[in-house]
Parts: C-alpha cells; sequence; structure tokens
C-alpha cells in the first residue's frame, strides 16, 4: 500500500492519525510526495513532524514492535505503486494506535498525530 493511500485510510480507520515512524516514515513519505497521485496536501506535508508525532504515539500506545514490523516490511518498496504486500503489517499498527487512542483521545501524543493528518486544520 503505498504512503499516500496509507495515509488516507489512516485518516478514515483512526479519525485521524498520520504515518509516522523515524527514518523509514521520513524517507517514504518524501518519497510519496513524487508520486502522481500525490494531493497538495501530501506534497505540503511535514514529514519530519508527522512521522515524529507517530513515533510519540507509537511509544506512548506501546506499539513499536507493530511499527517497527510495518516499516520494515514496506522499507524499499515504491511508495508510488500500488501493492498490498503489508497490509497485515499496516493493520497490526494501526489497530494497536487506534484502540490506544480510542481510549486516550485526549493524549497529546494522539492530538499531536491527529493534527498531521489529511484535511488537517
Amino acid at each position: 500500500m503505498n504512503l499516500s493511500k496509507l495515509l488516507v485510510v489512516c485518516a478514515v480507520a483512526l479519525g485521524g492519525l498520520a504515518v509516522g515512524c523515524g527514518n523509514k516514515c521520513k524517507s517514504e513519505c518524501d518519497d510519496s510526495k513524487k508520486c502522481a497521485d500525490a494531493t497538495d496536501a501530501d506534497k505540503n506535508r511535514d514529514c519530519d513532524k508527522a512521522c515524529e508525532d507517530l513515533d510519540k504515539v507509537s511509544d506512548a500506545a506501546k506499539c513499536d514492535k507493530q511499527k517497527d514490523d510495518y516499516f520494515d516490511c514496506e522499507d524499499g518498496k515504491d511508495q508510488c505503486a500500488t501493492t498490498d504486500a503489508c497490509e497485515d503489517k499496516f493493520t497490526a499498527f494501526f489497530t494497536c494506535v487506534g484502540t490506544y487512542c480510542a481510549a486516550h483521545a485526549t493524549d497529546s501524543a494522539c492530538t499531536a498525530a491527529q493534527a498531521d493528518a489529511p484535511g488537517a486544520t
């Protein structure tokens, strides 16, 4: 699943969490800005902040293993290609984070990640 599509799915599935997770996240985010179907929001996304915020929410939710599994799977894949090769890892990570944020909606880690989501103001 390419990162642009992933960001939209995250926003819908979890009420607005953005994608993040260290250098692999930043690389994938930056690469997705170059895709033909990248929206203006995708192209203008602050990848450093989005990735930092998702690292924080992943830490707070204790989802680092799922995060690492997902980004390890995505590492080196074409972010513009439509593929579901890592969908199971994606689901595990965002279910973990989503469950935490649903129970801790006012946690600053959750609200910061949500602010980076597509369509956030």
